[in-house]
């Protein structure tokens, strides 16, 4: 005997909406900690793929199944060893601590630097012309 078909409520409800995380205006970017953690996640996935996927053929072979999609889980194996040293590297990058991050200086206050008196003890030839831009040999094609 077939069972009846639940009745469609009369009124669909939302699913309740969870409060705002609070922001936390001291953190901007990629979590490291998150980062390490996903980082070695994926070792250990990769790892678990090579460990098992000669038993899973075994097994399947057993069952007289097809074994041939086991080249994507190799696949997977492969693409996550190749993306796990770039990740370390990003991780890197995020825990660098770099003091002056920001916008350099405009053309306006390039153009002030450039034009101040130099500072006690400089010496700056004022008699030879000011070329701009990169010397002669680093000029490109």
């Amino acid at each position: 005997m077939t069972q009846p078909a639940p009745k469609p409520s009369p009124r669909p409800q939302q699913p309740p909406v969870p409060p705002p995380q609070v922001v936390n205006w001291d953190f901007s970017g990629i979590d490291p900690t998150l980062m390490d953690e996903f980082e070695k996640g994926l070792g250990r996935a990769g790892s678990t793929l090579g460990a098992n996927e000669l038993h899973i053929r075994q097994a399947l072979t057993r069952l007289d199944l097809d074994t041939s999609d086991l080249a994507a889980l190799r696949e997977l194996q492969n693409w996550i060893s190749s993306k796990r040293p770039e990740l370390r590297r990003r991780n890197e990058t995020i825990q660098a601590v770099c003091l002056n991050w920001g916008p350099g200086p405009n053309a306006a206050q390039l153009k002030l630097i450039m034009t101040q008196e130099p500072a006690r003890g400089d010496s700056l030839d004022r008699s030879r012309p000011v070329r701009h831009g990169a010397p002669r040999h680093h000029q490109a094609f």
